[in-house]
């Protein structure tokens, strides 16, 4: 026959689940909270519109910019020199370039772009959002183990969404684009003697 003492130990077990209940409870705050800080990354409409708009003032004149008559093949010893001005000069030029084409391919590819945007929050959330070693059943991860977690997801997303061939094609084309106008752009500065045409600088 059962003793009093082990009858009060089994009529002391079911409050177990409370606890359990508690923990639960507790960690959807938690996780509601991450999501509202993953959330509070992403820019507005406005703000968005505002940079956008930042980026397009601070440009250069596209009448600058595509003046054929400031174009012509350089000399390989001012090659780099002239690669480094023209691209610190027009660098929101290119950077305009860059945002119209992205556009361009979010329309014809969604997909890719859905991937990179998965990639974006999964950093965000292992190295911004928490930059501290997290802890999961016990397991501590460590930068390395969340740059090898980062490696992994990146790898499948882009393999599964198809856009790793995209970026790499879209990185590919504005950068022959910037380096060619680049290379084949005078200077800001340099006066051109057969034209009599000098450059205005900023």
């Amino acid at each position: 026959m059962a003793t009093f003492t082990e009858l009060k130990t089994t009529s002391e077990v079911p409050p177990a689940p409370a606890e359990n209940a508690a923990t639960t409870s507790a960690s959807a705050p938690s996780a509601i909270g991450t999501l509202s800080r993953v959330a509070g990354l992403m820019p507005s409409l406005d703000s968005l519109k505002d940079r956008l708009g930042d980026v397009w003032s601070r440009s250069r004149p596209w009448s600058e910019f595509m003046n054929t008559s400031q174009m012509c093949k350089p000399e390989f010893n001012e090659l780099f020199d002239r690669v480094r001005e023209n691209g610190e000069y027009y660098a929101f030029n290119y950077l305009v370039i860059l945002l119209v084409i992205s556009a361009l391919t979010i329309l014809t590819s969604p997909l890719a772009f859905l991937g990179g945007i998965f990639i974006a929050l999964a950093y965000f959330y292992l190295y911004f959002l928490n930059p501290e070693p997290l802890v999961y059943g016990g397991i501590t991860v460590d930068n390395n183990i969340k740059a090898a977690v980062i490696t992994v997801f990146s790898l499948v997303m882009l393999w599964l969404t198809g856009a790793g061939a995209t970026f790499t094609v879209l990185v590919a084309v504005v950068g022959i684009i910037s380096l060619t106008h680049a290379a084949v752009r005078r200077p800001p500065g340099e006066a051109d003697f057969e034209t009599a045409y000098t450059p205005a600088t900023v």
